[in-house]
């Protein structure tokens, strides 16, 4: 793929959408990562996740300030985005976390490092208007009782709080994990 990416020309590409089914790395990384650099200024969206759930694979760090006029973003639920969104120079619109497809995995989706992006926002989500973030298990039993025995309950009330309080629409991405390939692949391409 970066080879393809690499040697064309791709002057009307205004959206990349890249879903990794392994980890890559070393050389892979790089010239995946130069690539992208490459195309960046055009591309308005741009999504970077993983099928997987043991997804480890990082872009260079100098893809983020190449990306000058994305307005959609998508990331892996387990990208660290403290580090990455200070570096996006661009204006988002929306913003998309991505749980993997694996059915195997019993992810519970962790509001730590949405939190911490949320507590002092970069720049690039000052404009930002809508968010997605994966589904919470479908098996979690919420302590109704009381939200603050409850870190799970509790993490997504802030986000919630926080959400509206800056005029953000949230919603919650299809929970993926038992779905076919193919209708992940096809969500996957819907970027905005």
């Amino acid at each position: 793929m970066t080879e393809f990416l690499r040697t064309t020309s791709f002057p009307l590409l205004n959206e990349l959408s890249i879903t990794c089914g392994e980890d890559w790395s070393g050389e892979e990384v790089t010239d995946l990562s130069n690539s992208i650099i490459a195309l960046g200024p055009q591309l308005l969206s741009f999504s970077f996740t993983s099928i997987g759930s043991d997804f480890t694979t990082v872009l260079l760090p100098e893809v983020w300030p190449a990306l000058t006029s994305v307005q959609h973003l998508t990331l892996h639920h387990n990208d660290n985005l403290p580090d990455i969104l200070p570096l996006v120079r661009s204006s988002l619109v929306s913003f998309r976390l991505r749980a993997p497809v694996d059915e195997i995995e019993d992810m519970e989706f962790n509001f730590g490092a949405l939190l911490e992006a949320l507590a002092e926002p970069p720049a690039a989500l000052n404009t930002l208007q809508h968010l997605t973030i994966p589904p919470i298990d479908p098996d979690y039993e919420r302590e109704e009782e009381d939200d603050a025995d409850d870190p799970l309950a509790s993490s997504l009330q802030v986000v919630q709080t926080i959400c509206r309080h800056r005029g953000i629409k949230i919603s919650y991405a299809p929970d993926q994990r038992h779905a076919r390939f193919m209708e992940h692949i096809e969500d996957e391409v819907s970027l905005t």
